[in-house]
């Protein structure tokens, strides 16, 4: 069986297509990866094994009409790229799991009578799954929440978000272990994504003090773009001072989950499987700047198992962080109903789900 992957423009699209790769390849297909020209997809596609073809493709310019022009005359250039390779290629089964390119990688396919899956991270699909919708064969969703938006609601099956199992592997008595932190801590972890999240920044910055008066070991990524400015802000370039230790970001994400006590960080799709496989609790606060909204729905999701508190960004404060922080840090038992709930909700299977799947797709043709 041959599948040719696509998906790109951020890591939310790219992770999945590389987690359903490497499980189908496990299975002994043949994958192909298609993503956007952009060095997140270089780094991550090249690391697969996999043959992955970059091609450069933009979305519609909706604020400035008259570019438009030029952005579909690079879309027919990676169309004709992409038609292309699917012919020497010669997939039986095509997944997309989000990001513009995706739509090119999968009209091409359609265009050729060759089926296909599309994976919807979110619990509000993008744009890009939407009009996929119309043709795919059936559709993966991380959240319930994503089906009656799409096309064809009966084609949908909810398998969740692929992610590592060492998120759910780890025991937080393990991850302390690795990280240097007693068991005895009362331990928060918080981070806004690779690049970071100002707002949030600037709450966690305005609790430190209270923190660190209640003995509470406060782990805080602040994403590489305001690493400085975060450091510069309370005075210190001590990565490891009174119980604050501070990271630009976290390359070991499976085990800080795991050692901490409570989450404060945004809404992403992964994030919040994430959140969910490692039994955390959540504080969150979702990103006003995204399509839709949809981080806003993906928190709910967490709200609504009783797993997270909410957090608009207009309502954030360090004063309300700080309240919300304390009235769980310092309550054991609601800690504990709330790990419990996010483990129920968790799916730690999602890339072999989608790859059953990909594979019956191919299969019935």
């Amino acid at each position: 069986m041959k599948v040719l992957i696509s998906g790109g423009g951020t890591a939310g699209h790219i992770n999945p297509a590389i987690a359903i790769g490497t499980r189908l390849k496990a299975m002994g297909a043949e994958v192909m990866y298609i993503g956007s020209d952009g060095s997140l997809e270089q780094k991550l596609y090249s690391k697969t094994g996999c043959p992955y073809l970059q091609v450069a493709s933009k979305g519609l310019d909706r604020k400035h009409l008259l570019k438009n022009f030029e952005i579909l005359a690079t879309d027919c250039k990676a169309f004709f790229r992409i038609r292309k390779a699917v012919r020497e290629f010669r997939p039986d089964v095509g997944v997309s799991t989000g990001g513009y390119i995706s739509a090119l990688a999968m009209y091409a396919l359609n265009c050729k009578g060759i089926p296909f899956l599309i994976h919807e991270q979110n619990a509000y699909p993008g744009l890009t799954t939407r009009l996929l919708s119309r043709w795919a064969k059936k559709y993966a969703v991380a959240f319930g929440d994503a089906i009656p938006y799409l096309k064809h609601p009966n084609r949908a099956s909810i398998t969740g978000n692929p992610i590592r199992s060492d998120f759910s592997s780890i025991t937080q008595e393990e991850a302390r272990a690795l990280l240097g932190i007693s068991p005895e801590e009362k331990v928060v972890l918080s981070f806004g994504g690779s690049l970071g999240a100002l707002k949030l920044n600037e709450a966690v910055a305005g609790i430190i003090a209270s923190a660190q008066k209640d003995d509470i070991t406060l782990l805080i990524g602040t994403g590489s773009r305001y690493y400085e400015q975060f450091c510069s802000q309370i005075h210190t370039h001590n990565t490891q001072n009174n119980n604050i230790k501070i990271l630009q970001y976290i390359d070991n994400m499976p085990a800080y989950l795991a050692a901490c006590d409570v989450a404060i960080t945004r809404a992403g799709a992964m994030t919040v499987s994430e959140l969910c496989a490692a039994g955390t609790p959540g504080i969150l606060i979702p990103s006003p700047n995204v399509t839709a909204n949809h981080q806003d729905k993906n928190a709910q999701a967490m709200v609504s198992a009783g797993a997270a508190i909410k957090i608009p960004e207009s309502e954030l404060t360090a004063q309300r962080l700080y309240q919300t922080l304390s009235d769980l840090i310092n309550h054991p038992d609601t800690l504990r109903k709330m790990k419990q709930n996010a483990q129920k909700i968790a799916i730690t299977d999602a890339d072999e789900r989608i790859a059953a799947m990909v594979t019956e797709i191919a299969g019935k043709q």
